[in-house]
């Protein structure tokens, strides 16, 4: 090789050997800050994966509470022209523009004339949209790209450029005005700030629900979740930077909780509580009904007099009666204070004791203590049978007012019953420290003090399951999205009270109030009932200064009376005093107690009554009726001499559903619901849509839950249209929108 060629190529190798070292300089000390000036150009955002808001169901699964989310639907114009022929993307515009308002019912050319301004490339297309709508909207899209043969542009490219942003949520409630007050309200924080959105694009984002009052309120830890995101790198011009070293974090969903409440015991409580309430010109009603043994609560309804006049929106607001609102107990409470004379020994079995009118002298005057009718001597089970004050009051002068005090803060008085329901009141229960002259004997018999309606059945509780002090609990489990279960219930008790001779006694005294004391309008003839009743007088006055009198109902008690298996609570306030006496639980209070238990009983999964007496000729067995035509249900019915009506008017067709079930007791004067359904779609087909048309939404649910069908229901009534045809091959993904009137 010459010299001189030797020459060149060192002259070539100098300034490339240069080129290295100054690159290496750059890329390791960066002398020039280049990399400050990229990061100044790159923006670096956060996607958000938005969770799932939990559901609530009731103890055997059926759907409670579930949320509907809305969407907003952009089109994002570069992607279509940067993959679209020269002539394409006008043909596009157009397909999008008529699909989207078709569904959403806007006018197509205004869609089309905001796609074609160029001032943006990211156009709006509609919003408040279901999920279902957007995959409509896709799949149409699809069919009409595939269709047109002069569209060159794979389809899932257009498909791409559709951004699918969650807007708002709202709260289901497949069971309508069902428990307003129980399931509560979660409602989303003003959305008016704007802020940065997934591309720091200033923006409206979506915010999640959170649970106001309720079951939402008392559950909402758990019903909420945790969003996930990804972290996105954009360069100057927007687009997309990959980045191995981006980091990411997955969605967490809320929990599903799974209520202690039975559904079909709430709906019985809220009706009969409801009719009481009309009936006896009431200011307000409240009821429980709880296991005496696990504390688990069954259903939990209250009602106020002005509820009326209230949206069901507005009632979501409103608290929990039967927890948030505390009233004197009245003579409910007198079998507290029997029971501890009974723990003591103070009275024999016999004895007799003093009934007559008490007059009482105290250092700023005297009270005189008197009964709704004049009682002269009665041994204790005759002041628990025939609720008689004066007699009471001596019992408790000779408890003496420490003892009674103990007692009381034993039972949890002047505390929260640590249910954990949102809004629980403590009721009023002063220190003794605070009693006047007057509180030994008026607390004896239910004044002086208050309590909100659980914490009265939790007494009662304890006098049927052997003293045992429970915690009230309506969190029966929580799952989350792929099932793993938590928070499953315990039963808890606090603390033992009494003894069992004492408390044997006391039940058999609250046995006899019912057979032959106050409370024999709660008699049945089939299962045996005790319990307590409670007639409180509410003094008031108006604006002239007159006094009123109004009297609070009530009547406590529990089921089957020798073997207890349910407690219960009904109470009326400021009933109206008439001529029917309505003002006494007696005749208020008590019957609506007996209507409940009726109910109850019938329900297919009450098994508390294994066997009816034969000779009970109120009761009938309902027989199946499902599949049968107008025309036969109708003679067979008349045949039983049982009462029925139709849901829907339909001249023709064939029983798709009947309430009460078939094959069990229910009452002759209670009529049976039918619904009809057209007869070539009444067959239910494994993995076909059922025809929902002419069922109850109740019914409807049950049938999703158990075909695995997601339903939106649309209207209150009977359902008349369904989105999804009937016998249309289920698609786990599909949601079918049934229309109700």
């Amino acid at each position: 090789m010459s010299a001189r060629l030797k020459f060149f190529r060192y002259l070539i190798f100098v300034p490339i050997i240069y080129i290295i070292i100054i690159l290496f300089i750059i890329a390791v000390f960066d002398p020039y800050d280049y990399n400050r000036l990229i990061l100044k150009r790159q923006k670096r955002a956060k996607e958000v994966e938005y969770y799932r808001r939990g559901d609530i169901y009731d103890r055997n699964g059926h759907l409670l509470v579930t949320t509907q989310y809305h969407y907003q639907l952009d089109l994002d114009k570069n992607l279509i022209s940067t993959e679209a022929k020269k002539d394409e993307p006008e043909k596009i515009y157009a397909l999008i523009s008529n699909i989207v308002s078709k569904k959403n019912g806007a006018n197509k050319n205004s869609i089309l004339d905001r796609i074609k301004d160029d001032r943006f490339s990211s156009i709006f297309l509609a919003d408040k949209l279901l999920f279902i709508d957007i995959k409509d909207i896709k799949d149409e899209i699809c069919k009409a790209v595939q269709a047109d043969t002069t569209i060159h542009i794979k389809k899932d490219k257009i498909i791409n450029a559709l951004h699918v942003t969650r807007t708002s949520a709202e709260r289901i409630y497949p069971f309508g005005d069902l428990a307003p007050r129980l399931l509560g309200l979660a409602y989303s924080p003003e959305a008016d700030q704007r802020v940065p959105d997934e591309k720091n694009q200033q923006s409206s984002r979506f915010l999640h629900l959170s649970g106001a009052c309720g079951m939402e309120a008392t559950f909402d830890e758990l019903l909420k979740g945790e969003d996930g995101w990804t972290e996105m790198l954009y360069d100057a011009t927007g687009k997309e930077i990959f980045k191995p070293s981006l980091k990411t974090r997955t969605a967490v969903n809320g929990q599903d909780v799974y209520l202690t409440i039975n559904i079909r015991y709430q709906e019985i409580l809220e009706q009969q509580l409801h009719e009481g309430l009309e009936k006896y010109g009431a200011q307000s009603a409240m009821g429980v009904i709880m296991n005496v043994h696990t504390g688990e609560i069954l259903a939990l309804s209250g009602e106020m007099e002005t509820d009326k006049d209230m949206s069901i929106d507005q009632l979501r607001s409103f608290t929990n009666l039967p927890v948030s609102y505390s009233i004197e107990p009245g003579s409910t409470m007198k079998p507290v204070t029997a029971l501890l004379a009974l723990e003591k020994g103070l009275y024999g079995k016999d004895e007799l004791i003093d009934c007559h009118t008490l007059e009482l002298k105290y250092s700023d005057g005297r009270r005189k203590i008197t009964d709704h009718k004049e009682f002269t001597e009665m041994n204790l089970e005759g002041i628990i049978v025939e609720s008689s004050n004066p007699g009471i009051s001596r019992v408790a002068l000779e408890i003496g007012r420490e003892d009674l005090y103990n007692r009381l803060i034993q039972m949890g008085l002047g505390r929260e019953t640590l249910s954990g329901i949102y809004g629980e009141s403590k009721g009023i229960f002063r220190p003794v420290n605070k009693w006047s002259e007057y509180s030994l004997c008026s607390i004896a018999f239910g004044q002086e003090i208050s309590l909100n309606m659980l914490h009265l059945a939790v007494i009662y509780a304890a006098i049927a399951n052997a003293g045992n002090i429970i915690k009230p609990q309506i969190l029966l489990e929580s799952k989350d999205s792929i099932g793993n279960s938590y928070n499953k219930i315990t039963p808890q008790v606090f603390r033992t009270i009494s003894s069992p001779n004492a408390l044997s006694e006391m039940q058999h005294f609250l046995k006899e109030v019912v057979l032959v004391g106050t409370g024999t309008e709660a008699r049945l003839d089939y299962i045996k009932i005790a319990g307590k009743t409670g007639t409180a007088e509410v003094i008031s006055r108006d604006e002239s200064g007159k006094k009123i009198t109004k009297h609070n109902s009530l009547f406590a008690g529990y089921f089957p009376a020798d073997d207890p298996q349910l407690v219960m609570v009904v109470s009326f306030e400021r009933c109206k005093q008439d001529i029917h006496l309505y003002h006494y639980a007696s005749q208020s209070a008590v019957p609506t107690f007996r209507d409940i238990v009726r109910q109850i009983l019938i329900i297919p999964e009450c098994d508390i009554v294994t066997k009816v007496m034969e000779n009970s000729s109120d009761l009938a067995i309902l027989p199946n009726l499902v599949g049968l035509s107008k025309a036969e249900a109708e003679n067979k019915l008349t045949g039983l001499n049982i009462e029925y009506t139709f849901v829907n008017k339909k001249k023709s067709g064939i029983i798709s559903d009947q309430f009460p079930p078939a094959n069990i007791r229910f009452k002759r004067d209670q009529p049976v619901i039918l619904a009809l359904a057209e007869t070539e779609s009444a067959v239910i087909v494994e993995g076909k849509m059922p025809d929902f048309r002419g069922l109850t939404l109740k019914r409807a649910s049950e049938l999703a839950q158990i075909h695995q069908i997601s339903i939106t229901p649309l209207g209150s009534g009977i359902i008349y249209e369904q989105s999804i045809a009937p016998a249309t091959a289920i698609n786990s993904e599909d949601i079918c929108r049934l229309y109700l009137k």
